[in-house]
């Protein structure tokens, strides 16, 4: 552990292949090219330069616009940072490419692909019954269910995708 101390550049780390753990907390680490003296420890899970969420402790290069996607791109094995899991870790532009995505994703209206007399079958209407009858009045009964479920499901995805949109700050 090597808070508190007056490290302003991360080197001479090369040899450390098997390090898993960097604390670097309350330290003087200005820039961001200092990562770059980590890209070859391949064991590293876990490095801290800030206390988590409330942000104590941190070095200068934690206020740095382009913090978290430096460490991600540069560290992809990293699981842990600032005390927090990466995979839930969101910096301001994964955000707004979220919003994004969103907005991207807006559902088309539905339109319906087929009638409800495509499926109407001669004998149904009247018609001459043939062999086969039985067996498409029992498979267009399945389609027509399939395609009920396919419908609930669209229901469903634009209410899922409203209520995120929501969350994420745009209107629903």
């Amino acid at each position: 552990r090597s808070d508190v101390n007056q490290i302003s550049r991360i080197e001479g780390l090369e040899g450390l292949t098997s390090l898993r753990f960097l604390d670097l907390r309350e330290n003087q680490i200005r820039e961001l090219g200092n990562i770059d003296a980590l890209v070859n420890l391949h064991c590293l899970e876990q490095l801290h330069l800030q206390n988590g969420a409330d942000g104590t402790r941190r070095n200068a290069v934690c206020e740095e616009a382009t913090y978290l996607s430096t460490i991600k791109t540069r560290l992809p094995a990293l699981t842990t940072l600032d005390n927090e899991r990466m995979a839930l870790k969101m910096d301001a532009g994964e955000v707004d490419g979220l919003q994004a995505d969103a907005e991207l994703l807006e559902p088309l209206p539905a339109e319906s692909w087929c009638q409800a007399e495509d499926w109407d079958l001669p004998s149904a209407r009247g018609g001459a019954a043939d062999p086969m009858s039985k067996d498409a009045a029992k498979i267009a009964k399945d389609v027509r269910a399939v395609t009920d479920d396919c419908a609930q499901l669209q229901r469903d995805a634009l209410e899922m995708m409203q209520e995120a949109k929501a969350d994420l700050g745009g209107s629903g």
